[in-house]
Parts: C-alpha cells; structure tokens; sequence
C-alpha cells in the first residue's frame, strides 16, 4: 500500500492532538522514493532529524535554564521550577522516543507511526516553550515582555535548524510558538509588540523556505547517494560476472592446451614408426619391391607422415607458448649461419615452384643471444609461409641486418599474394588463416606466425607484417638491443 493511502487510514483511527501531525506526515510522504536496501528517503530525512536531535540535545536545555535564570527576577521560584520542570520533561520525552528509533531496525520503521510519534512530542515541547507567554507574561513590564517575546523567536529559530529535515516536524515545533507571539503581541495592540509579532512571522517564514532547501538539498544527496550505491552494486555484479566468465575462459584455454598437448604426445610415437617403416620401404632397404607402385605408395605415406609431425610438432609448441612452458636456451649464435642452413632446407621447395631464394647479410654481423632451436624455427616458418604463397618465378629474399639504435632485423620478403591490411591482426591470432589463403587451398592451419610472434615476444622482441595484396609481403623480426652483445663482431660466411 502506498504511504498516502497507510496515512489516510491511520488519520481515520489517529484522535487527540496526534491527529493534525499525522496529517501533515501523510501528505509529506507523496514523494518518498524507495531505495534498493529497503529505505525511502523520508526514513533516512527522519533518520537524520533523530541524529540532529541527539547530537544537540543539550542545547535546549541550556536555553530553559538561562530563561528560567532570567525568570527569577518577575516571578517566583515555584512558578519557574514548574515551568523549568516541564521543559526538561518534554525534552526528556523525545530523547526516549530518538533512542527506541535507533533502536529499531531502519528498513522496518513505521513512518507514519514515528514521524506521528516525535511530531506530537514536537508539538508538547513547542506549547511548554508557549507557556512562558501565558504564565510569566507582564502587561506593565515592558522589559519582560520583550524579553520573552525575543528569547521565543531565538527558540524558534533553533528549532527550524534541528528540525530541517522533516517538515511535519517543523510545523509542529514552530507554528504553535509564532502563534503564541502573534496573538500576545495583538493583544497588546502597541506598535512595539506589533513589530515584533511581524519579525516572529518573517521568521517563521524565512527559516521554513531555508528548511524547505535544507530538505530538498538533503534528499538531492540521498538520491544522488542512493544511484551510486546502486552503481557501485552494478559494477560489483559485473566485476563478478567479468571474473567468472575469466576463469571459466582460463579453465578452457587450459583444458584445450592440455589436450592438444597430450593428443600430440601420444600421436608422435607411432607416427615416428609409420615414417620410419616407410622409409624403409621407399627406400627398397629390405629388397626391392616386386611391384614398382608400392614404393610410390611408400613415398606417399612417408610424405604425408612427415607433414603430420611437423604440424604436430607446430601444434606442441604453440600450446606450450599459450601456457608459458617454452623454455629458452640463451646462447651466442650465429644467426646468419642458422639462416643459410634453413634456406638449404627448404631450397628443394623453392626449386619444385621455381624461385629465387637470396640471403642479404653483412660480412661481419655479431653473435646473437638466443635460442638457436627457436631461431631456426622462425626462419624456417617465416620462409616456408613465403615459398606457400609466392607464385612460380617470384623472389624470396632473407635479409639480415644491424639498426642504427643496435636491435638486430630479420626480414623475410617474398612477391607472393599478399594479405589485405584488415587481415593482418586474424593471420597472428591462433588457427587464423586470410582470404587469400582459403581461396588458394595451401596446406597448412595458421600456427606459423602465431609460433613466430609468440617466440619473438619470449627473446623480448617484436614482429612487424608489411603486405599488399597481390604485390608481396615482408616479416620484419627485431631482436632487442641487449640479444646482441657489445664487442667484435665476427666473421660471417654468407653466399649470396
């Protein structure tokens, strides 16, 4: 049920001056809001007037005294310690009413029932303050009079401040004051007393407008503060879920990497005895065969065999490098000796397509700190992928050479079909192959670079792709400054 509708019924049963304050309560709560714990923001506006009445409970008190100090000197000691007596009860009652607040849990407060509740104890404080007007009042005593007219409107003032918060409660501790000011000083009916019952009312209203903005101020922060805890709570949601979502990708990607790498073992053991016992059938070494077609099916399956253990060999590394188990073996190598040795092993290649392989490398270059079964990785990817793509009678060229920052290059050109520059970033991701290659039906399932970039980046380098479709493409491979020691270089023999 809404809170109007809790307000209307509770005013029907509400007798007695609890009436008028649940009244008013009902109408103030039309634009409470609720909030996600539980609380609307008029519990909270509530809240704060409980704490504001706790914290500045001496402050009223203080105030009754000095009155009732000044009290003494018009009228009896008894007349004051009643009046003094009433005050300090009144104040009493509402510190009681504040702590059993506390006391209860926020999310279950009653609104109605509570705000009614310090409302009425509201308005018994504000009608013992009234009293002073009607039991010490002096119609010859011009001085007195003014006295407690003033002290009224300071109390009122107080009053407004503490109670800020919570209209309902203000009306109940305020209009009965100004009220009281008003008709005492008519009654009067001197121009004194008439000025001040206007300064009472310019009071009343000035410090109900500055209430209204408190209020409006308040609730403003409480919603702003209401959509931040809310924020917050997304984004803890979404942390959670973002980190959910990235271990289950971790335990995937190592499930898949411990499967590819235990499948790969276990298929080299006997895929090492099919290329053996092929060989040696291709190579008649048990006698020659009787009939001559099965030394081309012995070719055949020693072929096939060695192209499945180098793609399971492609497909160990790469597992190994996505799990950060490749070890290096730093050494001093020479890299332009290692080049020649994999354009040797892949000359044959060349010659079948009919290309030009060339090695470009200075006379003098220095050694290298790397892993030489690494390096030779990369040439041997980097000219293999370049031999696959380059049609009959183009170039491959190995180029070697020394920066002017001290970082060694390793490039490899060809003249092939190219990559389009949108396909550059799918061909370095795992298993990612371009257009090119698809429509060229090449052999192959797209772990050479990625082996490339990922033994690269374990030396502490980087790997540049420079390509234009249908004109070339050129791998630039950069060794860092500290793989290659300061001293001689060495003397390298390159054939050209």
């Amino acid at each position: 049920m809404a809170a109007t509708g809790i307000g209307k019924v509770q005013n029907k049963q509400a007798t007695g001056r609890n009436a008028w304050p649940k009244t008013m309560l009902s109408g103030s709560l039309g634009f409470a809001k609720s909030r996600k714990d539980g609380l609307t923001h008029e519990q909270e506006l509530l809240g704060l007037f409980v704490a504001q009445q706790s914290n500045l409970s001496l402050a009223m008190p203080a105030l009754a005294v000095l009155m009732a100090t000044a009290a003494l000197m018009w009228s009896s000691v008894v007349s004051v310690g009643y009046w003094l007596s009433t005050i300090f009860i009144c104040q009493g009652i509402q510190l009681i009413l504040c702590r059993n607040y506390r006391l209860e849990d926020p999310r279950k407060v009653d609104l109605v029932k509570w705000g009614s509740r310090l409302a009425s104890s509201e308005l018994g404080y504000a009608l013992a303050w009234c009293s002073l007007l009607f039991v010490f009042w002096d119609p010859a005593n011009d001085v007195q009079r003014a006295f407690m007219v003033a002290t009224l409107i300071v109390v009122t003032s107080v009053r407004l401040v503490v109670s800020a918060h919570f209209l309902p409660i203000i009306f109940a501790g305020t209009v009965p004051i100004t009220l009281a000011i008003v008709l005492k000083c008519a009654l009067a009916g001197e121009p004194l007393y008439l000025a001040m019952a206007g300064i009472a009312v310019l009071v009343e209203l000035y410090f109900v407008q500055l209430a209204k903005r408190i209020q409006q101020t308040a609730r403003d922060m409480l919603a702003y503060r209401s959509q931040k805890d809310a924020l917050i709570a997304e984004l803890e949601r979404s942390n959670a879920i973002s980190d959910e979502a990235r271990r289950r990708a971790e335990h995937n990607a190592n499930s898949k990497t411990r499967f590819l790498a235990t499948v790969s073992h276990e298929l080299r053991t006997p895929l090492n005895a099919v290329i053996g016992f092929s060989e040696i059938m291709k190579e008649e070494m048990l006698g020659k065969h009787q009939v001559d077609s099965y030394r081309e099916y012995s070719a055949d399956i020693h072929s096939a065999g060695t192209y499945l253990l180098g793609l399971i060999n492609e497909i160990l590394d790469h597992t190994k490098l996505e799990a950060n188990k490749y070890q290096l073996h730093l050494e001093p190598i020479e890299i332009a000796k290692i080049a020649k040795e994999c354009i040797g092993l892949v000359q044959l290649k060349a010659d079948e397509g009919n290309l030009t392989l060339k090695l470009i490398a200075p006379t003098r270059l220095p050694r290298v700190m790397a892993d030489e079964r690494a390096v030779k990785q990369i040439c041997l990817n980097l000219l293999s992928n370049a031999i696959k793509f380059t049609p009959e009678g183009g170039r491959v060229t190995l180029t070697i050479s020394i920066t002017r920052l001290g970082t060694l290059q390793v490039s490899v050109r060809d003249t092939g079909i190219g990559i389009a520059e949108e396909e550059i970033p799918e061909v370095l991701t795992s298993f990612g192959q371009s257009s090119k290659s698809f429509d060229m039906a090449k052999e192959g399932v797209g772990l050479g670079l990625p082996i490339v970039d990922g033994l690269v980046r374990l030396h502490g380098g980087r790997m540049q792709i420079r390509s234009q479709v249908n004109a070339g493409t050129e791998v630039v491979i950069e060794f860092p400054e500290k793989s290659v020691p300061k001293g001689s270089p060495i003397r390298s023999a390159i054939a050209a």
